[in-house]
């Protein structure tokens, strides 16, 4: 049994990160399940417990291998691709059939969100906080984190490695490079709730009855 013991004692180990994500996405899974007020956050609850993972494993000692890093660039890479390809598999089949049915309104209502949150996002950039390259790399990290665009942030942090590698940009703040996912991760908590009591709120104040909207969505489908 020392081989296991010390699997789980030895936080310089590979084996030893693989454990602890296989831990925390378990976690999250199984309370993700739970319901609050007849809510359950799903999947979601795997990106809590990770958040207290990684604060544990921060104030226990952190990264210091380079080896931990590079397993946590590859499943941070692998999830990402993993999650975008999942969802095209899920809205490709009837991605094209929308645009008959509506969805070219849908898709400029979209694109009008995407634009209010840019003028949100830069309207407290420059109101709120001081006007500096790190700063607005981190409000960039909050809207994706607030809105919940796990891929916009993949997009992002590829686009700071490019600047800070290639261009050897001046992120200010004393040369640190803007960790997006930090910022992404204070918002992406509040983006969950706050959608869901948005959701609730403007059900109860419009007077909807879900059962009535699926037999109508139903009997829309069925024509």
């Amino acid at each position: 049994m020392e081989w296991f013991i010390n699997i789980l004692t030895n936080p310089g180990s590979i084996a030893h990160l693989v454990v602890l994500y296989a831990i925390v996405i378990s976690l999250g899974v199984k309370l993700g399940k739970i319901k609050f007020g007849g809510v359950a956050l799903g999947v979601t609850f795997v990106l809590f417990m990770g958040i207290v993972a990684g604060h544990l494993f921060n104030y226990f000692g952190g990264i210091d291998h380079a080896e931990q890093k590079a397993t946590i660039d590859f499943v941070k890479e692998l999830g990402l691709i993993l999650f975008v390809y999942c969802i095209g598999l899920q809205v490709g089949p009837g991605f094209f059939a929308t645009f008959k049915k509506g969805g070219v309104g849908m898709n400029l209502i979209t694109v009008g969100i995407v634009l209010l949150n840019v003028a949100v996002m830069l309207g407290l950039y420059f109101l709120v906080f001081d006007t500096s390259n790190y700063n607005l790399a981190m409000m960039v990290g909050t809207m994706y984190g607030a809105i919940t665009n796990t891929p916009g942030l993949g997009a992002a942090n590829t686009v700071v490695a490019d600047f800070t590698s290639k261009s050897g940009f001046d992120w200010g703040a004393g040369g640190a490079v803007p960790d997006l996912a930090s910022s992404y991760a204070c918002a992406y908590p509040l983006g969950v709730v706050g959608i869901i009591l948005a959701t609730i709120l403007v059900r109860y104040l419009c007077n909807i009855k879900l059962e009535k909207e699926q037999e109508q969505i139903r009997k829309e489908q069925e024509a």
